[in-house]
């Protein structure tokens, strides 16, 4: 537990964390007297608590070298437990698999399969592998896929809620003016992006506006930034010529001779990726931005993400029930290289004080407003449902809602 509290202390520090959560906050821990006991000792009121030690870091970990790069193509399971374990050779950087066998010394409960293996695959190649039985599941939420694998016999599509929000996800180090951040959010019909992602598939939504609550939460608002007067061209347009913006001669803004012009990064080769790209380059055309389409290789996001190697892109992130963390992650400037306002810093840093849930949640959706309207970095476009197609009889895999992430791996298995 140290070591976790010792990692996660300042983002761009010696370690390569997100955001430090809680346990910058914390002064002590230290072992109560009884066997398992722990005792955390805050500096200062912080809520909420409950991810808190979410999982715990090998002390291994404290070295930065090992915590940064020890994992690249080298899974290190002695770091970690569970009901499986990588099997020796188990990860193979060139034909993308990654096996696992069941754990010998795991203390909890056995588990019923004896292995796994994870293959990495693109779209359509992991359509194919699953409709020629090389794999047992695939995710089928988009209109492509969806048509391609729901009359697959012997298979079974599992559907639930996605628990996800979708970004309209602008670089800052790319996109460096707020102002021209501000007019692709308020130019973006994201109507218009949803029908094209959702075409064909037995699903509906009304456009989300929050980044840190679904749609059905009690507490959720819709906190993307409305244009003024109602008209989507005439307010983006509006702030790009108040911001000192002209029209060149071809019909796209420019200022000092530089026209504003990005690329918007797609992934996947699943065709619904590139023509929600597509829709979005004609809408921004309308507008008078000149944007091209960049489609990527699926395999190559992390990469692409993590190294800021985009300039808009239409990633997202998962949401949980509780805003703080994702407010806190999302507009905080310390966890953003610096991008944000003192204005919003401080607003967050009440939040983190507030006991009570629902004045949290309240705080939380007035720093979302803020920052969508100020800063513009992340803006919701959609949440999608998430179909997993399945094998028939393979038992206790597929959609779990808010379990998504936390499958019980040692209950899957197969019916007889």
């Amino acid at each position: 537990m140290r070591a976790t509290w010792k990692i996660h202390q300042e983002p761009g520090g010696k370690y390569n964390i997100v955001t430090a959560g809680p346990y910058p906050h914390i002064e002590s821990i230290e072992p109560e007297g009884k066997d398992g006991v722990i005792q955390v000792v805050f500096k200062n009121p912080y809520y909420p608590i409950e991810d808190l030690f979410a999982y715990i870091a090998h002390p291994a970990l404290e070295d930065p070298e090992v915590f940064n790069k020890g994992f690249v193509d080298k899974p290190r399971p002695e770091y970690s437990s569970g009901p499986f374990t990588v099997k020796e050779d188990g990860w193979n950087s060139s034909s993308k698999t990654f096996t696992v066998v069941a754990n010998e010394k795991w203390w909890g409960e056995k588990p019923l399969l004896d292995r796994i293996i994870f293959r990495a695959l693109e779209a359509g190649a992991s359509r194919a592998a699953f409709k020629n039985g090389e794999i047992d599941a695939v995710v089928a939420s988009t209109p492509t896929a969806y048509a391609e694998l729901k009359d697959t016999n012997g298979a079974q599509i599992r559907r639930g809620q996605r628990l996800f929000s979708g970004g309209l996800n602008l670089n800052p180090k790319h996109i460096k003016d707020a102002k021209v951040r501000k007019a692709i959010f308020v130019g973006t019909d994201r109507q218009a992006l949803a029908n094209v992602n959702f075409q064909g598939l037995p699903y509906e939504e009304d456009v989300p506006g929050s980044m840190v609550l679904m749609p059905f939460s009690p507490l959720y608002e819709d906190n993307f930034p409305k244009p003024e007067g109602g008209d989507r061209k005439a307010a983006a347009q509006k702030i790009l010529e108040e911001a000192g913006y002209t029209k060149g001669s071809d019909g796209f803004y420019e200022k000092d001779g530089k026209k504003l012009e990005y690329r918007v990064t797609v992934f996947s080769d699943d065709p619904t990726s590139k023509n929600v790209g597509q829709n979005f380059v004609e809408i921004m055309k309308n507008i008078g931005l000149h944007i091209e389409l960049n489609p990527e290789a699926g395999l190559n996001f992390n990469k692409v993400i993590s190294n800021k190697e985009y300039d808009i892109t239409f990633s997202g992130y998962s949401v949980g029930a509780e805003p703080t963390a994702g407010t806190q992650q999302f507009y905080y400037s310390k966890d953003n290289d610096g991008v944000g306002t003192p204005e919003i810093d401080k607003l967050i840093e009440k939040i983190l004080v507030e006991p009570d849930p629902q004045k949290r949640a309240q705080k939380c959706n007035e720093v979302e407003k803020k920052h969508m309207s100020e800063v513009c970095t992340l803006g919701t476009v959609y949440n999608g449902p998430l179909y997993t197609m399945c094998k028939e009889k393979l038992a206790n895999y597929g959609t779990f809602l808010y379990d998504e992430s936390n499958i019980d791996w040692a209950k899957v298995g197969w019916l007889k």
